[in-house]
């Protein structure tokens, strides 16, 4: 008891001296000007106004028409403005409140269809505090509001900054994935006519080539769109650069069912193309000299009808090229030209002892029924004029003739000629009757 006393009357000497120095005197008159000015503060001025800045805007479409009609706020979230808003309430309720604190909450209740709305709203406390709103930095915002629909693009490559080295061949780029799914507002999704995978990495190629892609590119028409109003399913994508072999391969046409001593290098011909320029993979051009056309069919060339105002025979073949393969020439057929001016055709006779029959089944006697037989023969004038000199004569192969029996059949033959005076061959294909007698 004794200690406490002498305690306080330490304090009181203290407080005593230190009132006789001008410095704390000033410093115990400000902390009692606060003192009182909190108080007055608190118990006569309850009621404070304050500036907040940055208030977010809501829109509310429950119950609306807008969301009975499947419409959504389609404005760019960073478009939409912040409200700065003035308001008087109690000190202790808005004293210390803050932007999140509050919402500047739309509702459009006159939204019927797609369109820009400026629209009115209601800043309130999301805490439920009560406030009176003095001012704002804005009365309205302008949103825009459609239908959010989606759809599937085929993507686009675009690589300006790359290319084919001398002699190769750049091929369309190839997007990987293919497509893209777009969701925005009805009337901008619609709007998008190419969605385009752009790449800026560079180099100078002799063979295919992946790379990444760096922006997905939207256009309408000649218009680029702001990404800003769209979602995508995804952001990351491939691009292939094919690169291919350039080469001119020279023409050639094919000649089938001649007789072993006829050679088709005989017949005077041209082609209205001797080359094309095509291009395809490294390993599968690397190796190929020449191009085949086509293969004509020697039993079906008659040379002496149809003839060109020039007097020729043409032929018009397409070019087919092999799948791998591009054509980069733009010559799409070939005329096929032959010289007539020395060419004639003939009629001719075989009789039954012309006839050779091979590859008859053992178990049967095979006879000639018909007695004679007429083909028709083209070549050079000198070997027609000679025909009758030449050894005609005809085969009929059985070998691959099905179910002989006992009868009476028809049966293909080919006419053999003697090749002395030149090309000769016979057109068509003929046939003659056969009987077939099992052997007992």
């Amino acid at each position: 008891m004794n200690r406490l006393k002498r305690f306080y009357e330490r304090l009181k000497i203290i407080f005593t001296e230190s009132l006789n120095k001008n410095g704390t005197v000033i410093l115990y008159s400000a902390i009692i000007a606060i003192g009182l000015w909190f108080f007055v503060s608190m118990t006569v001025y309850t009621t404070i106004s304050t500036t907040v800045h940055d208030v977010p805007v809501v829109v509310d479409l429950t119950g609306t028409n807008a969301e009975r009609n499947g419409l959504q706020v389609v404005t760019p979230e960073d478009e939409i403005p912040t409200i700065n808003v003035k308001i008087e309430g109690k000190r202790n309720e808005v004293g210390n409140i803050k932007s999140e604190d509050l919402v500047a909450k739309v509702v459009p209740e006159n939204v019927n269809a797609a369109g820009t709305y400026k629209l009115s709203f209601n800043v309130e406390s999301v805490d439920g505090i009560s406030f009176t709103v003095l001012e704002l930095s804005q009365n309205s915002v302008t949103l825009d509001f459609d239908e959010v629909i989606s759809r599937n693009f085929t993507l686009k490559g675009m690589a300006p900054n790359m290319m084919a080295s001398g002699g190769y061949l750049a091929g369309e780029l190839i997007c990987s994935p293919s497509t893209v799914n777009i969701t925005g507002p009805k009337e901008r999704v619609e709007s998008i006519t190419d969605v385009v995978v752009y790449s800026d990495y560079a180099a100078t190629l002799s063979q295919s080539y992946s790379f990444p892609g760096n922006e997905l590119v939207l256009y309408s028409g000649n218009t680029v769109l702001s990404n800003d109003y769209f979602t995508f399913d995804r952001m990351s994508f491939s691009l292939e650069m094919p690169v291919y072999m350039m080469k001119s391969l020279p023409l050639r046409v094919d000649f089938s069912n001649y007789q072993s001593d006829f050679s088709p290098n005989e017949l005077e011909y041209t082609l209205s193309a001797e080359s094309i320029e095509v291009s395809a993979p490294n390993s599968i051009l690397e190796n190929v000299n020449e191009l085949v056309l086509d293969t004509i069919d020697i039993r079906e060339l008659d040379l002496t009808e149809n003839h060109d105002s020039d007097g020729n025979y043409t032929i018009e073949l397409p070019i087919t090229l092999p799948e791998t393969y591009n054509n980069i020439s733009g010559t799409e057929s070939v005329t096929v030209t032959f010289d007539c001016s020395n060419i004639a055709k003939k009629r001719i006779t075989l009789s039954a002892d012309d006839f050779r029959i091979i590859g008859a089944p053992s178990a049967y006697d095979i006879s000639i029924s018909t007695v004679e037989a007429y083909a028709y023969v083209v070549g050079t004038t000198e070997a027609i004029d000679n025909i009758e000199n030449l050894n005609v004569h005809a085969i009929v192969d059985l070998s691959t003739h099905s179910s002989i029996r006992n009868s009476t059949f028809f049966a293909p033959f080919t006419v053999v000629i003697d090749q002395t005076d030149g090309p000769v061959w016979a057109l068509g294909v003929q046939t003659i009757v056969l009987q077939a007698t099992e052997k007992e």
